[in-house]
C-alpha cells in the first residue's frame, strides 16, 4: 500500500489499523460514557493517552478513513465517531434527516450469504448490537462492506425506501433503525463488482 507519510514512523497500513482501535473506542467503548459529551464528543486528550499517539498522528488516523467516521470539533480539543455506535446516542448527532422523494431512495446493504439472508428477507434489516441499520448509495461500496469478511459470499441487497420512512445521511452513510423485508431485493450474489 502506498504510504503518503514516508517520513513518519507509522505506515498507511499502521494508521488503518489505529482507525479500528478508534472506531472501537468512539463507537463501542462503555469505559468512555462517563466522560462522553451528550453529543458522544470525547476528549482529544483522553483518546491520545489511551492510543499513544501525537495529535499529528490522530489528525491522519482520522484524514485517512475511507468512510469519513470521524469528526472533531471545530477547536480540535473534541472527538467523536459519527455513527455506528453500539451505546445509544442522541439523534442530533446521527446526521442529517433525509427528505425523502416521492418516486422513493434507492439505497443498498451489503451483508454475507451465511448472515441469515433467508431470515433477513422475511424480517427485514435489524441493526443488531447497533442503533442502526447502515445503507449505502453506492453497490460497490455495498460490496466492500459485504467483502470485508474472510471466507464469506458477499451478498447485496438492494432496499426502496418511500417517502415517510426515516432516514438519517452522516456522509457516506444513510442511518435508519429497520427496513422491513418488503422494501429488500436480493441482488444475485456477486464474486466481482
Amino acid at each position: 500500500m502506498n504510504n503518503k507519510y514516508n517520513d513518519e514512523k507509522f505506515t498507511t497500513s499502521d494508521y488503518i489499523k489505529f482507525g479500528i482501535q478508534l472506531s472501537y473506542l468512539l463507537r463501542h467503548n462503555k469505559d468512555y460514557n462517563d466522560i462522553t459529551s451528550e453529543d458522544r464528543y470525547i476528549p482529544v486528550s483522553t483518546i491520545l493517552k489511551d492510543m499513544r499517539l501525537s495529535f499529528n498522528e490522530l489528525k491522519k488516523v482520522v484524514d485517512l478513513n475511507d468512510k469519513k467516521r470521524f469528526e472533531f470539533n471545530s477547536n480540535y480539543s473534541l472527538i467523536r465517531a459519527k455513527y455506528g455506535h453500539s451505546t445509544k446516542q442522541s439523534n442530533s448527532t446521527i446526521g442529517e434527516l433525509v427528505n425523502i422523494p416521492e418516486e422513493g431512495l434507492i439505497l443498498y446493504h451489503g451483508t454475507t450469504k451465511d448472515a441469515f439472508v433467508d431470515h433477513i428477507l422475511t424480517e427485514g434489516l435489524r441493526p443488531m448490537r447497533r442503533e442502526y441499520v447502515h445503507l449505502t448509495s453506492d453497490k460497490k461500496e455495498a460490496y466492500k462492506n459485504a467483502a470485508r469478511f474472510k471466507n464469506k459470499k458477499p451478498v447485496i441487497l438492494e432496499v426502496k425506501l418511500s417517502k415517510g420512512d426515516v432516514v438519517y445521511y452522516s456522509s457516506p452513510v444513510y442511518l435508519i433503525k429497520h427496513v422491513s423485508s418488503d422494501k429488500l431485493i436480493l441482488i444475485n450474489y456477486i464474486d466481482n463488482i
